[in-house]
């Protein structure tokens, strides 16, 4: 496979899923909300970062078709072709969630609408994830077809895509829209939003705390009367903790996963050779993403530890960690690249 098309699929893989599935979870915590909460308005409109993130991947990965036309042929195969698929799920995503964000500078959509719509877009989030993880399940190619590559891009999504979702929930947060926006927890004084702000509604205590917030995702209500009196810090982790934990735990799974793939790559061979010896770097890149991974983690987790709202600057770095991880991966895979013949 040459490099500039796996340069284009590493990017799509890597951006597209964790924009999705950093999508899904943030509508798993604004649907419960009221909508019309300063901090649910700010979290709206910060959508547009997994949605750009997407985006990204999605542009990347069309330059390796060449031409408008043969994009257009692409999409003439949907449903009975699984790149078509692919194309066509992400489009889709792209459109849903993107007519939603703009819907969030409106006040005149009715509020059911706006949620109902909220909810087919997280759908298609899904539908984006699993079209990617079965896309590969190529036949005459023996290194890609394995029962392992769609948990696999399953659970590196979960490992990025709760990451991406904690960035997206800390810029919102850190961002003041004024008086007239102000609701529950909200952000009062941009500099002191890691004391101030509230994510979650009140009630919503941190997973350490033994998972008291409130249920469906830890982002609705528990308490009214704190509610009216405004979110505290620690009601505020709730939901960043959730994420965190799936994150982590993704990454363990994946990790094993992983590995299993690599013994199974050692088992595999054609007429020119083993498949390990197209890419023989490819257990250090394994390492080298668990590593990576479990540092974007690591430096998101620290603040939360201490009770505190990572700052921008944290969160952001614990993505691109995640990013490198998974990118690294991504080479790898595409680097073993072997049909059964030749």
């Amino acid at each position: 496979m040459g490099t500039d098309i796996s340069i284009a699929l590493t990017m799509f893989t890597v951006f597209a899923p964790a924009g999705a599935i950093a999508f899904f979870l943030l509508a798993l915590c604004i649907l419960p909300r009221d909508a019309h909460l300063g901090q649910t308005k700010r979290l709206n409109r910060w959508l547009i970062l997994p949605l750009a993130v997407c985006m990204t991947g999605l542009v990347a990965s069309a330059t390796h078709l060449g031409t408008p036309s043969n994009a257009l042929y692409v999409l003439s195969g949907w449903g009975r072709s699984p790149l078509s698929n692919e194309v066509v799920s992400a489009l889709a995503f792209l459109l849903a969630a993107g007519l939603y964000w703009l819907s969030a500078f409106s006040d005149r959509i009715p509020v059911l609408a706006s949620k109902v719509w909220l909810a087919l877009a997280s759908l298609t989030a899904l539908w984006l994830v699993a079209m990617i993880s079965i896309v590969y399940a190529i036949p005459t190619i023996l290194t890609w077809n394995s029962p392992y590559i769609p948990p696999i891009m399953w659970l590196t999504a979960f490992v990025s895509g709760p990451l991406l979702a904690i960035a997206t929930i800390v810029f919102a947060e850190r961002t003041d829209l004024g008086p007239a926006h102000e609701g529950l927890g909200d952000v009062k004084e941009p500099g002191r939003a890691g004391e101030g702000a509230g994510l979650a509604a009140a009630g919503a205590r941190a997973a350490a705390d033994g998972g008291r917030g409130g249920a469906g995702g830890g982002c609705t209500a528990a308490d009214g009367g704190r509610a009216a009196a405004g979110g505290t810090r620690e009601d505020s982790l709730g939901p960043l903790g959730v994420m965190l934990a799936i994150s982590l735990l993704s990454l363990v799974a994946g990790a094993v996963l992983l590995a299993l793939q690599y013994k199974e790559l050692g088992s595999l061979e054609n007429a020119l050779g083993a498949a390990l010896g197209l890419a023989p770097w490819y257990g250090a890149v394994l390492a080298a993403f668990v590593a990576l991974a479990a540092a974007g983690i690591a430096v998101v987790a620290t603040p939360l530890f201490k009770r505190r709202l990572p700052r921008r600057r944290t969160a952001t770095l614990g993505v691109l960690c995640a990013f490198l991880g998974i990118a690294a991966v991504r080479v790898g895979f595409y680097s073993l690249h072997m049909t059964i013949g030749l």
